[in-house]
């Protein structure tokens, strides 16, 4: 049988393996796995892989911020799958009050103290841009626990609870802190357009890929 060719080429940021060594290294010496099975399923998952993809063209000395922001989310993730509603909320409001710099992390507890280690890193980088990523971060962690996800929803409805689920207000916050992008309100306004459009077919292909 023969495939159609691709219409884009595949890009992937060139310091990934690289990246990819330093983030794993760092999540298993840091992050509490419960058994070595879930250990092995995460350097199986690819994260790291996913994010250079995601941002071929990020600068070298940020990188690395991105795929360590995107693989503690995708733990997280895990983790609120075994939490009710409400326990999944309050995990995930004191997250935001570590990373937001108004709680100081409980340093017994690494999910508390690999997110607070994280902003401020990012934030001694380039505070302006870091600082820009926390309200689409807390759009995102809000949605995850947003109870909703347990009830049936017209189209319209599920396209507006997937644009805040699939963290696109995020990954485009994420692009232009790894890409050193600055842009004005103004300019900000003009892409949003594009954006959404962008966050409605990310939604549809990852609904479709896991269905």
């Amino acid at each position: 049988m023969e495939y159609a060719q691709p219409t884009f080429t595949l890009l992937c940021h060139p310091r990934f393996e690289a990246v990819e060594r330093e983030t794993n290294t760092y999540f298993i010496s840091n992050w509490p796995f419960p058994d070595v099975n879930s250990r092995d399923k995460f350097l199986k998952e690819g994260f790291s892989r996913c994010t250079c993809m995601y941002f071929p063209k990020a600068k070298d000395d940020r990188i690395h911020f991105a795929c360590r922001l995107l693989t503690l989310l995708f733990l997280i993730d895990d983790v609120l799958e075994n939490m009710s509603f409400e326990e999944g909320a309050a995990y995930n409001g004191r997250l935001m009050s570590i990373i937001r710099g108004d709680k100081v992390p409980d340093r017994s507890v690494p999910v508390q103290y690999i997110s607070y280690d994280l902003w401020q890193s990012m934030r001694a980088h380039d505070q302006g841009l870091a600082d820009g990523l926390l309200e689409p971060l807390f759009i995102f962690m809000r949605a995850q626990t947003d109870k909703r996800r347990a009830h049936s929803m017209s189209l319209g409805q599920y396209i507006e609870y997937r644009d805040k689920d699939v963290g696109q207000a995020l990954l485009c916050a994420l692009m232009r802190f790894c890409l050193d992008i600055k842009l004005t309100q103004y300019e900000l306004d003009l892409v949003r357009p594009a954006d959404v459009n962008c966050g409605i077919h990310i939604a549809i292909m990852n609904t479709s890929s896991t269905s």
